[in-house]
């Protein structure tokens, strides 16, 4: 997992001086990249120009530090569930079951839903 991260000087919502946090990677096996801002993680196909569906998850208070992407174990999840996406802050971790959609049958990942709640 190639990961790059950096802090950036802006305007938040509650203090001008606030720094931004930003975290990049890629998830190869189900070809996404990832990227944060804060408390938001945005996962989009990375081998499409054509592909613009961009997921968001905003679930946290706190600034996100790390993301992963874990098989799951069987039976523990929905069966659609075949990853979960590990969200880590300075305060908690947090699961979000992904559900990969087959494209047209061709063994390719297609479509990508977060299921959490």
């Amino acid at each position: 997992l190639a990961a790059g991260s950096g802090e950036i000087s802006g305007s938040n919502a509650g203090d001008a001086h606030q720094p931004v946090v930003c975290l990049t990677g890629l998830f190869p096996s189900i070809r996404r990249a990832w990227a944060t801002v804060d408390n938001a993680v945005f996962i989009w196909k990375f081998d499409s120009e054509t592909d613009p569906n961009v997921v968001q998850y905003e679930g946290q208070e706190q600034a996100i530090s790390a993301v992963a992407l874990a098989p799951v174990k069987p039976g523990v999840f929905w069966e659609a569930i075949q990853h979960v996406l590990v969200i880590c802050t300075s305060v908690e971790v947090t699961l979000v079951g992904i559900v990969m959609q087959s494209k047209g049958g061709r063994g390719g990942y297609g479509g990508l839903e977060a299921s959490y709640g």
